[in-house]
């Protein structure tokens, strides 16, 4: 379960926003990150802005690896970002995180982002959407920006390298500092005469390669909206006999590593149906949500302009249904609540909602690199507040949540060994 969001018999979660609110001193984070966001904001944002966005992506994603490859610039950043605290590890899907902020699926498309965000403190590195065959993705452009909504409109169509390229070189990357890895496999992005079991025949080879990989999470990503098959897994018959095939895949040893599903950003009346389908087979969690398909409400972006909403229009469906699922399945899936978290506040709000994991890709953009230590250092203050205050006056069993992180990290260093700094 979450760093915040610890549900027992007495109490449904610690309120982190509010602590944050009372928190006499604030988020305080590293002066090293507060120098990252004030490079980003002042020179790099500026710089990068001047691109077409797709180009601005292309650049970013490769400088950012061209980076990644020298050491002492990965020490750097990690000296600047590094936070240690037990307070911030957590368990989810039978995995141990060092803090549960980390990057959603999307914009690390070929898997070359792992060891940067290890170092820049990331809880975990979500890599692809990648396919059983490599893929070109839809014409470009792939991204438009809408800084007035804090968001990009985005009809990439997952183009990516394909899963036996991607997975053996990710999995030769190190994060000494201790990054989980989710590994994204959709199904590629063509026509299928077959329909929809030639939809699951491709899945299930690149769930296989997945499986088979060293990443620590198989990530199912069943939403994408820019498809041209379309999306037929939001039917629950299709989702149904999509995870029978699925159910059967397995590592050369038998065993199997925890699969969490990615899903659309859809009202309880479309999701619930799903959900309901995944509580019936070998599904450790899902990801909530994906991008914003329903444009309604924004009607001044050009309608000739194809694609989802990422970003902060994103928020209050996501909210919404990570609470609801919640509320409805208590702890039968852990949640990764992604979409609109663009302030440390949005992030303790996930939490609060009954998030596990909290993912964001935007703000990444539009706010800078440091966004992680950031949320780390919310997370943070809240704690401190609370234990000020005695959790035990409210209501909240401290000694049994103080326990759990003691346990974690135990059972962190058993499982994993030393790691280089903990965050």
């Amino acid at each position: 379960m979450a760093a915040g969001s610890k549900r027992n018999s007495n109490w449904e979660y610690v309120g982190l926003v509010d602590a944050l609110a009372r928190s006499p001193k604030g988020s305080r984070p590293p002066f090293g990150t507060k120098a990252i966001r004030w490079g980003y904001k002042n020179l790099v944002k500026r710089f990068i802005f001047s691109m077409e966005p797709d180009k601005a992506h292309d650049f970013t994603v490769d400088t950012c690896w061209k980076f990644s490859r020298v050491p002492l610039l990965m020490d750097l950043l990690h000296s600047l970002t590094a936070q240690d605290d037990i307070r911030l590890q957590t368990v989810a899907m039978g995995v141990n995180y060092y803090n549960p902020f980390g990057l959603s699926a999307g914009l690390d498309k070929n898997g070359q982002l792992l060891r940067i965000l290890d170092a820049a403190g990331f809880g975990f590195c979500s890599y692809g959407t990648m396919t059983a065959e490599p893929c070109q993705g839809n014409p470009r452009p792939w991204f438009h920006r809408l800084p007035e909504y804090g968001s990009l409109l985005i009809h990439a169509g997952l183009p990516n390298d394909g899963a036996a390229s991607i997975l053996p070189e990710a999995d030769r990357m190190e994060t000494p500092y201790g990054a989980k890895r989710h590994a994204s496999v959709g199904y590629t992005n063509k026509a299928y005469p077959d329909g929809v079991d030639g939809m699951i025949a491709d899945f299930a080879r690149g769930v296989q390669l997945d499986m088979d990989s060293a990443a620590d999470v198989c990530e199912v990503n069943v939403s994408c909206p820019n498809l041209v098959a379309g999306k037929p897994f939001k039917d629950p018959r299709a989702l149904d006999a999509l995870f029978d095939r699925l159910d059967e895949i397995h590592t050369a040893d038998g065993s199997r590593k925890p699969v969490l599903v990615k899903m659309p950003s859809e009202s309880p009346a479309v999701l619930d149906p799903m959900l309901e389908v995944l509580a019936g087979h070998n599904v450790q969690g899902v990801a909530t949500c994906n991008l914003l398909e329903d444009r309604t409400a924004y009607p001044d972006v050009p309608p000739q302009l194809e694609g989802g909403m990422s970003g902060k229009p994103c928020n209050a469906n996501a909210i919404a249904a990570v609470k609801w699922t919640r509320q409805k399945y208590g702890d039968r899936f852990a949640i990764e609540g992604i979409g609109g978290v663009w302030d440390d506040v949005d992030a303790l709000r996930m939490l609060d909602a009954g998030a596990d994991l909290v993912g964001f890709v935007s703000t990444l953009m539009f706010n800078g690199p440091q966004r992680a230590s950031e949320f780390k250092a919310a997370l943070q203050a809240a704690y401190s507040q609370l234990e000020s205050e005695g959790w035990e006056a409210k209501g909240l069993d401290y000694e049994r949540w103080r326990n759990e992180k003691l346990h974690a990290a135990d059972r962190r260093r058993k499982l994993d060994g030393p790691v280089v700094d903990a965050q």
